[in-house]
């Protein structure tokens, strides 16, 4: 097997940076060849896949976002994959940086499905299915505690800076 591609990132932020605009692009080539028994099955192909998200803070400390992917048919050894598209929404609220709730709407236009067509001398073969459906999460979180990243800065500090038995300090 033998693959190749290219990976893109954009992101970026407008209107005083309240809209954030993330995008990422993939493109691959695959090449596969194996020997099964008496038999060579290869399969090549190009495909790609990309992945947009769009979040907008409004007033109050809630945000609401937009994730959305496409995934265009894969080479598989028999076949190939079907393509797979779906959209997700969701509703964020913080409320003084310690508790903030979340309502998601997953696959708003319920087309999530994933599917693959097989095909060979003696047959051909199509499947498709779909793992969950469209459904609405709420979830809360609470933060507790503080995070702080100095914390882990100074210790590290104080173990190279302590060297009372005159050996070598080492960095990890």
């Amino acid at each position: 097997m033998y693959n190749m591609g290219w990976e893109n990132n954009f992101k970026t932020s407008f209107l005083k940076k309240k809209l954030d605009v993330t995008i990422n692009l993939n493109g691959f080539y695959t090449d596969i060849s194996a020997n099964v028994g008496s038999t060579t099955i290869q399969n090549s192909g190009f495909s790609w896949n990309t992945k947009g998200m769009v979040s907008y803070k409004l007033p109050k400390q809630y945000t609401v976002q937009l994730n959305g992917n496409y995934e265009a048919p894969r080479i598989i050894p028999q076949g190939k994959t079907l393509d797979q598209y779906s959209l997700d929404i969701s509703l964020n609220k913080e409320i003084m940086k310690k508790l903030s709730f979340n309502l998601v709407v997953n696959d708003v236009f319920n087309t999530r499905r994933f599917g693959t067509y097989y095909e060979s001398n003696v047959m051909e073969q199509n499947i498709s299915r779909r793992r969950e459906t469209r459904f609405v999460r709420l979830s809360v979180t609470w933060r507790f505690g503080e995070m702080e990243a100095s914390l882990f800065r100074k210790r590290s500090n104080q173990r190279r800076g302590d060297s009372n038995g005159g050996g070598m300090d080492m960095e990890y």
